[in-house]
């Protein structure tokens, strides 16, 4: 349990990006004819049995199954909150101090928090990054 909430969280938090530009760029590289991607929904929620497509429901009832759930639904996300509760319910089952400690810390992500950082976005071309 620990080494999938460690890749989940990391050590130093979640990666963010420009939700428009990672959808843009990830519709641009998927084959149009086998993959199908459902833009302008709103999740309510997903199951996901091992071994099995992951299910998904959106808020105006149809739903949809897919190998693959990339949740791009911003600062409220509902995949962030259902995959981080059913997280921290295994943890706490699994019953070591250690694992109800790291539920804990799950049950804190959970809500969108300030932080007190200001994040300015910029393009920097990668040679003069590289470069430093």
């Amino acid at each position: 349990m620990r080494e999938f909430t460690h890749t989940l969280t990391g050590v130093v938090g979640t990666a963010g990006f420009h939700r428009a530009q990672f959808l843009d760029v990830l519709a641009a590289h998927l084959d149009d004819q086998r993959v199908e991607i459902h833009f302008s929904k709103r999740l309510v929620s997903y199951s996901d049995a091992a071994g099995s497509s992951v299910r998904m429901a959106f808020a105006d009832g149809s739903s949809a199954s897919a190998d693959v759930l990339i949740a791009c639904d911003g600062i409220h996300s509902i995949v962030r909150r259902q995959l981080l509760k059913e997280a921290a319910v295994k943890c706490e089952n699994a019953g070591s101090k250690e694992d109800i400690l790291l539920a804990e810390r799950m049950r804190a992500s959970i809500e969108p928090v300030w932080t007190g950082w200001i994040v300015y976005r910029s393009v920097v071309q990668s040679k003069k990054f590289a470069e430093r």
